[in-house]
């Protein structure tokens, strides 16, 4: 809801055509939804990329690979841009991997800006990709 209401602020009076990705949608968070940030963040150092938080929460690894579904979805385009508009972890993941850094645990001190652009090519975005999918692996195998 949030993510559609910001876009409608970015496009308002353009009549450009939109295309509601779901796998971008912001990451499931279970019984943590509409607590306080740090009280994910500590469960998440106690139990991992590869847990679920309790009351229907999605891992982090499981996150991460249904933002790469949405964003190779984002690279199938035909259009030469195109904005997408979404919450901070499947942003700041995409970043991240474009400049080949680790994905940490918790966004804490590397989330990227709220409200602000980042420009990635097309052919960022699909190294970016790769990166991340090599995280999940290297974090399915340690697991």
């Amino acid at each position: 809801m949030r993510t559609r209401e910001t876009a409608d602020i970015a496009l308002e009076g353009r009549a450009i055509p939109r295309l509601v990705v779901p796998e971008l949608d912001d990451v499931k968070v279970g019984d943590f939804e509409g607590k306080n940030v740090e009280e994910m963040r500590r469960w998440q150092r106690d139990h991992g990329p590869t847990a679920a938080p309790p009351g229907g929460g999605e891992s982090r690894v499981d996150a991460l690979s249904r933002y790469i579904d949405g964003y190779r979805k984002v690279l199938a385009r035909e259009e030469p841009a195109v904005l997408v508009v979404a919450h901070g972890l499947p942003i700041t993941a995409v970043l991240l991997a474009a400049r080949g850094e680790g994905i940490p645990l918790t966004l804490e001190g590397v989330q990227v800006e709220p409200a602000q652009p980042h420009p990635v090519t097309a052919n960022e975005l699909a190294a970016a990709l790769r990166t991340l999918r090599q995280w999940i692996r290297g974090v399915e195998q340690e697991g």
